[in-house]
């Protein structure tokens, strides 16, 4: 199993707040990274030197495999202009593929009536049509696309207020075998995220073994089952233990990464201990 955590910008979202956060990591047992887009947006400009930002990201010696891809809240077909995400993210792909990342997560839309009543077989429909253009791409490319699960599931659930739609494995893996029909099976999968699932009250050991070999990437994070925290693995009540028979059950030994969200304190209160903090509960999944 490979470890890794998200790389996320001290203070502002400039290449300056980028290599601050790595800085921190090189006191760490950290030695893989990854990517978010949103907090490098400077990637996407025009005139921004990409060689430059490259060979100062390679010179700290880190693995990088997984990207996510710019994100869009909500993403509901028919009432969200999806050009612009969709322009975002194929350069992403080309950014991802430059700085030889692998695997690259997308969040899909959805598809709601006029009452916000999710409309499964619609939305499985309109998101294979939104998502082929980033697998054909991730395909010519060689970087894996991921979709990945929201937070909004069970539908029918009134307590879950409407926050970002996004679907739920079955849905998902309804995508994945679409579009593994049309590009292979080593085109696109999932992005299992912990902290999501749990707020949608779903059982790890359960989605993981329907998943099974779509399982490309994963995000760990925990909470309270309430509200999306992304916390330290073991400060909410994520089952752990259920995760791990689960990616045990279906053979899934690649990488687990972080995606974790950062008091600004830690900065400055011996950031080097609390990473190493991190990184032990992370390997004690």
């Amino acid at each position: 199993m490979r470890y890794s955590i998200m790389i996320r910008c001290i203070g502002e979202k400039t290449p300056k707040g980028f290599f601050a956060f790595l800085d921190l990591l090189k006191e760490t047992p950290f030695s893989g990274v990854n990517l978010a887009f949103n907090e490098t947006p400077f990637l996407f400009d025009a005139d921004f030197p990409g060689a430059e930002f490259k060979k100062e990201l390679f010179s700290y010696g880190f693995t990088l495999r997984y990207a996510h891809g710019p994100m869009i809240y909500p993403g509901l077909f028919g009432r969200t202009d999806f050009r612009e995400i969709s322009e975002r993210l194929l350069k992403g792909l080309d950014i991802a593929a430059d700085l030889g990342i692998t695997d690259y997560t997308i969040h899909p839309g959805s598809a709601v009536n006029e009452d916000y009543e999710y409309l499964r077989g619609e939305s499985i429909e309109k998101n294979v049509a939104f998502l082929r253009p980033f697998v054909k791409r991730g395909k010519e490319l060689g970087v894996r696309v991921s979709f990945e699960n929201g937070i909004n599931q069970p539908w029918d659930d009134p307590r879950i207020p409407l926050k970002s739609i996004t679907p739920d494995f079955d849905e998902l893996i309804g995508i994945v075998d679409l579009l593994r029909a049309e590009f292979g099976d080593d085109s696109c999968g999932i992005c299992f995220d912990t902290g999501h699932a749990h707020i949608a009250g779903l059982e790890p050991l359960t989605e993981l073994k329907k998943i099974g070999n779509r399982l490309f990437m994963t995000h760990i994070h925990d909470n309270d089952g309430g509200r999306d925290d992304h916390l330290p693995v073991g400060e909410g009540s994520f089952d752990w233990a259920h995760f791990r028979e689960g990616i045990d059950a279906i053979g899934f030994d690649d990488e687990l990464s972080l995606e974790l969200y950062y008091e600004d304190e830690i900065w400055q209160n011996r950031p080097e201990v609390y990473f190493r903090h991190l990184y032990e509960g992370l390997i004690e999944i």
